[in-house]
């Protein structure tokens, strides 16, 4: 039994080197080898030209026109850490079930209540509005 495994062996490791050494075999490796990397490469190239084929000219003049804005940081700032509280006090202020018994007043109530919530983090509109609330619906903060 111990001779049929040194045999096995024995064969093997011969076999391992006549892969090995057989420039058949090497030639081969070397051929699919280098078709995976031109593959690999085509593949890339064309995956470049779909992402740089995407920013077409119309979002090319979107880009322009959003980096030529005047960002404004202060209203950015101070809406992320205001904007929330004078949203809810605008919110119970001017609902429109509050005037009620007034159609004027209800109406004007459903539209600053309507505009509060299209500008609940934009603490510039709100102050707007609360002062919109303040002169025509009568409205005490």
């Amino acid at each position: 039994m111990g001779k049929q495994i040194i045999d096995t062996l024995a064969t093997n490791d011969n076999m391992a080197g006549t892969v090995l050494n057989n420039p058949h075999t090497l030639w081969s490796f070397n051929v699919w080898t280098i078709v995976a990397i031109v593959e690999f490469i085509a593949l890339i190239i064309a995956v470049y030209k779909t992402r740089r084929s995407t920013l077409t000219t119309e979002n090319r003049q979107r880009k322009r026109k959003a980096m030529a804005e005047v960002v404004d940081y202060d209203n950015i700032m101070n809406s992320a850490f205001y904007a929330p509280a004078l949203y809810k006090q605008l919110k119970g202020k001017c609902h429109p079930d509050k005037f009620a018994k007034d159609p004027v007043k209800s109406e004007l109530a459903l539209e600053i209540s309507q505009l509060v919530g299209k500008n609940k983090n934009n603490i510039k509109e709100l102050l707007a509005l609360k002062q919109r609330a303040i002169d025509e619906l009568n409205v005490n903060f």
